[in-house]
């Protein structure tokens, strides 16, 4: 499987996707994209105002729009969570089942390597930003 860091075109094309006012036709379109790039297995369902995602992991998201948001649940496991974002990057990408975009990756691995840790597996915590940290 190809690394999300590895994929500079596609990352372009989902990041500038948030640009776009939320439908379920950019959301679609961007996780078609990240999931053929990727080689990801991701099955996508229009029932009526509601996109349903199941991707590989098992995760499923039930997403519908407002006029400034991507809103809905989240299903894993037999936990379901209710979610509300404005953007189409982050949530394209956790659909395809990546806990995060290729920036918040970059930022992470920038984190772990100022504190003197390198290589492919990073602790949790450098991926949460210094801002939440403090919380």
């Amino acid at each position: 499987m190809v690394s999300i860091l590895q994929l500079p075109e596609v990352e372009a094309r989902i990041r500038a996707a948030d640009a776009r006012p939320p439908s379920l036709d950019v959301l679609r379109q961007c996780v078609e994209t990240i999931a053929a790039a990727t080689g990801k297995n991701v099955k996508l369902q229009q029932s009526g105002s509601a996109l349903l995602i199941r991707n590989d992991d098992q995760v499923s998201y039930t997403v519908m729009v407002r006029p400034d948001a991507y809103y809905g649940s989240v299903s894993s496991r037999g936990d379901t969570n209710q979610f509300t974002t404005k953007s189409v990057e982050l949530l394209a990408w956790r659909a395809c089942g990546f806990m995060f975009t290729p920036d918040q990756m970059r930022a992470a691995k920038e984190r772990a390597r100022s504190k003197g840790i390198t290589g492919d597996r990073i602790p949790v915590n450098f991926f949460r930003s210094p801002e939440n940290e403090k919380r």
